[in-house]
């Protein structure tokens, strides 16, 4: 999962979405293995606030950790390259990658601005096809 659905666990600010992604981690946690990559890690170390950044840290302790690589590196450029998303969505870019190398089955985000959309969606296991990666499936918490 991306930064997105563990940073909406922890903010109020709309309701629905946080009591939707408290019923994700509810029903979730124990028919799936669950995994964050570093760079999550990496992005909830960026908040401000002491409080919060120490519950983030706290809670993504209890999944498996993905690490970023040159070769997520790579297919991240790729679909930057292949325009997939801008060169402004890096790190969504390298979030998904990091997903599809690592044979994730499902990536799980609220951003649907860049990564939870149709065209990123199809534009992506293309380019995971051509690269010879497996195909993703990119959701939204309530559809898994």
């Amino acid at each position: 999962m991306d930064t997105s659905v563990i940073s909406a666990l922890y903010d109020d600010r709309v309701k629905e979405r946080q009591e939707e992604t408290k019923r994700f981690f509810k029903e979730t946690i124990l028919r799936y293995d669950i995994y964050v990559s570093n760079l999550t890690v990496s992005e909830l170390d960026q908040t401000i606030d002491p409080v919060k950044k120490k519950e983030f840290k706290d809670f993504v302790k209890k999944f498996n950790l993905l690490k970023q690589n040159k070769e997520a590196e790579s297919l991240a450029k790729d679909y930057i390259d292949k325009k997939v998303l801008s060169k402004s969505s890096y790190e969504d870019a390298l979030h998904i990658a990091i997903a599809s190398i690592n044979n994730i089955n499902y990536l799980v985000s609220w951003n649907f601005t860049d990564i939870v959309k149709v065209k990123t969606k199809r534009m992506v296991n293309f380019v995971n096809s051509m690269d010879g990666v497996k195909t993703l499936e990119i959701i939204s918490p309530p559809e898994l």
